[in-house]
């Protein structure tokens, strides 16, 4: 389980760090009978620039130039190069493997509650390259079988995924069905939306493996009947949210900067963020219009000045170590370290790489999380 856990991290979560074990146990297992062979060069399969920028780098390149050093023989990285996309190695319409994408919120500020009990709100939504994976399989069979690799997350009409691949099926009347797995590496309970943006896989999935032609637009409009957050997930990248979250606006992408995640040893539901929520003391709101303007203008720093959470004030008072995160990233280089959604994750926004991974590492070290990840924001390309 381990192995194909580092194989997954290697091969699609950039995890660069287990290139070296691979290389040697290639050497080890298969060396010799390289050397007998006397290349004079290894060539790596080449990788077209859009999946390279997806995996963040070409893995069968970064593999020959370690086994390469190990075995003393050249590589030539841009011998052979691929113009053009080829399909999936599984048989497309087949089988689908769909990224689901946690988020951030930049700002967060609650209006008020409704006459029907939700609140209203105001966010700046954000995207970061941190997500889960999603696999689809038709089969001939009807029905949904949905599998995890937690046994805490429920794999009946209780997920999101589940849910949200079922309102399409019984829409459109599809007889076939779908063998799904749900392999997660976004915190549960952290307030990054990883069961919305799971949801909002499955409604993506669906659309292109039965070929529904439903627009962003019209599966979108669906999703809301999952939950407040899966449009969003839909549409992805840097957008305001308004209503209760499912009226979105387009922004442009936020400026070149680094995510550190942090999510302490503690769950903090929805429920109890909005019951710690004091709507006629709330202090501050965040400056959202003013943080628009600063994204619209690519004014990256005075964009972090105006970051808030209205949220976090109560939620840091039933968890101090959320104000322990938050100050250990901004002693160690973020600009800004906030609180995300209802909590409990804290986020810290840098603009050095290496000052992210440093920051990384010192949080690994203090315990204060459970989960540190250091990344960047998903920006849409359209």
């Amino acid at each position: 389980m381990q192995m194909k856990q580092s194989l997954l991290r290697y091969k699609y979560y950039g995890s660069r760090e287990y290139g070296w074990y691979y290389a040697e146990e290639i050497c080890r297992y298969v060396g010799t009978q390289i050397k007998r062979w006397s290349p004079d060069i290894l060539v790596p399969v080449p990788m077209t620039c859009r999946k390279k920028r997806i995996r963040g780098f070409n893995q069968a390149e970064d593999l020959a130039e370690k086994i390469g050093e190990l075995l003393q023989i050249p590589v030539a990285a841009g011998l052979a190069v691929k113009k053009k996309e080829t399909k999936s190695q599984r048989t497309e319409g087949i089988f689908m493997r769909l990224r689901a994408m946690a988020k951030i919120n930049l700002g967060l500020d609650i209006l008020g509650k409704r006459d029907d009990g939700y609140h209203e709100v105001r966010m700046l939504m954000q995207t970061i390259q941190m997500y889960d994976l999603l696999d689809i399989r038709r089969k001939s069979s009807p029905g949904i079988t949905l599998t995890t690799n937690l046994l805490y997350v429920p794999s009946d009409e209780r997920n999101l995924v589940y849910k949200a691949a079922k309102l399409l099926m019984d829409e459109f009347d599809i007889q076939e069905g779908i063998s799904m797995k749900l392999t997660k590496s976004i915190p549960v309970a952290a307030g990054m939306a990883g069961g919305s943006s799971d949801a909002a896989a499955a409604f993506v999935g669906v659309n292109k493996m039965f070929h529904l032609g439903l627009s962003e637009q019209e599966l979108m409009e669906r999703a809301v009947q999952i939950g407040a957050d899966v449009p969003y997930c839909i549409m992805r990248g840097t957008a305001l949210a308004e209503g209760i979250g499912e009226k979105l606006t387009r922004l442009p992408q936020l400026p070149k900067c680094y995510i550190l995640v942090g999510k302490p040893a503690v769950n903090v539901s929805t429920k109890l963020a909005y019951e710690n929520l004091d709507l006629q003391n709330m202090g501050a709101h965040p400056d959202i219009d003013g943080m628009i303007s600063d994204i619209e203008n690519g004014d990256l720093y005075t964009m972090v000045s105006r970051m808030g959470n209205v949220f976090e004030p109560g939620i840091i008072g039933k968890y101090p170590v959320i104000q322990e995160i938050k100050d250990l990233m901004e002693a160690h280089g973020a600009l800004k370290a906030m609180m995300s959604g209802s909590g409990p994750t804290v986020f810290g926004i840098f603009d050095d790489k290496n000052k992210m991974k440093a920051a990384a590492r010192v949080l690994q070290s203090s315990h204060l999380a459970k989960t540190v990840f250091a990344t960047e924001v998903f920006n849409r390309k359209d």
